[in-house]
This record gives C-alpha cells, structure tokens and sequence, in this order.
C-alpha cells in the first residue's frame, strides 16, 4: 500500500512539474487590466520565498489528505 501511495505522490508531482511547466511556456497576454506582469519582474527574495513557502505548505496539506483519502 505504502508503495502504491508513493506512486500516486509521484505522479502528483509530475502532474504539478506539467502544469508550471505549462504556466511558465504558456506566451503572456498583457492586458490593459493588468499593465504589470509580475512574472518577468524580478521577485525580491522573500516574496520568491513566501510564495515557495506557501507551495510546500499547499503540497503538505494535498499530501495529507491523499494519505485521509488511501485509508
């Protein structure tokens, strides 16, 4: 089982390296309602941390509940 849950976290994690793979290849549209595309600014650190920070949270919380869903 356990080695089962391992395959479905890593198949998460493909899913999730697709998708900002996506979001990162994906040609950026400026709208006038947003003049600023924050993507091609350099982030200071630490809102480059804060939002790393808040994916590994985000990845805890999913992991958790998969593991909730597998028992």
């Amino acid at each position: 089982d356990e080695l089962e849950e391992e395959l479905l976290a890593l198949e998460d994690d493909d899913r999730v390296e697709e998708k900002l793979q996506e979001q990162i290849l994906r040609p950026v549209t400026v709208s006038t309602s947003q003049p600023v595309d924050h993507a091609r600014q350099p982030a200071s650190p630490s809102s480059r941390l804060l939002a790393v920070s808040q994916e590994t949270k985000e990845k805890e919380e999913l992991d958790e509940l998969i593991a909730e869903m597998a028992i």
